[in-house]
């Protein structure tokens, strides 16, 4: 293989992440085998997978804002499926169907001294997660 150097510098080298992916992408190693299993378990119990799992809101939205913010639905997307987490989680797959069910996606976000300008989207804004949320 002509990248098997730099392969194998990476499997003996890198995070649990970069290993997974280079299994799972370069190698094509089959996710049933065990040690595939065991680092996917130790990439979920990464602090920061944990962080922005624990921003999802329970419709499915991460954070409080579409594009920035450290927690936000796109950074955490990008997360997660960059440290391995694979499209078919349960937690990726709620985060798409936020993004592509309009009666989610359209409610408006809420940042530090927002006020809402027509009384009818009163109501209608996600609590913010910075309980959650570091």
């Amino acid at each position: 293989m002509k990248f098997q150097k730099h392969i194998d510098f990476l499997l003996n080298n890198a995070c649990t992440s970069i290993k997974f992916l280079v299994h799972r992408d370069f190698l094509h190693t089959p996710l049933t085998k065990p040690f595939m299993q065991k680092m996917r378990a130790e990439i979920l119990e990464q602090e920061n997978i944990k962080k922005h799992l624990a921003c999802q809101h329970p419709d499915g939205w991460f954070g409080d804002e579409l594009h920035g913010g450290e927690y936000g639905m796109e950074r955490s997307i990008g997360t997660l499926l960059n440290a391995g987490i694979e499209k078919e989680h349960p937690a990726i797959q709620k985060g798409i169907n936020a993004l592509i069910t309009p009666e989610i996606a359209s409610q408006p976000p809420v940042f530090p001294g927002y006020r809402f300008g027509h009384s009818e989207r009163k109501g209608r804004h996600r609590p913010r997660c910075s309980a959650r949320c570091p």
